[in-house]
């Protein structure tokens, strides 16, 4: 399970960032380091915020676990709230996540118990 969590945290973290592109303007199709670039700014520029990360046009999902979309608030410095919709070997997951300085909850995706991560 520590590999979920890590993977969970990491597609909160990449929603954060997408959201500052988002902020930024349209797609450009920019390489990587270019959106990073544009969205830092923009996520440094406010105090709370709130993301959204859809996948789409995916023909088969990877084995493991895929990220199909988060959805949460952030508000600085250390505290989130979000939830994160999935497939892990194929079967829908849903995993809220609750970030508050060094305290971080989820829900347990077999149990979907609220426990430390």
């Amino acid at each position: 399970m520590g590999r979920l969590r890590a993977i969970v945290l990491a597609a909160l973290l990449l929603a954060c960032v997408a959201v500052g592109l988002a902020a930024c303007g349209g797609p450009d199709n920019l390489p990587a380091d270019q959106i990073i670039g544009k969205a830092v700014p923009a996520i440094n520029a406010v105090n709370t915020f709130h993301f959204t990360l859809a996948t789409s046009n995916v023909q088969k999902a990877p084995a493991g676990i895929f990220i199909t979309g988060v959805d949460g608030d952030v508000q600085k410095p250390d505290k989130l709230v979000g939830s994160v919709n999935a497939a892990y070997s194929g079967i829908p997951v849903k995993i809220n996540v609750v970030v508050d300085g060094a305290s971080q909850y989820w829900t347990d995706p077999a149990s979907g118990r609220w426990g430390p991560m």
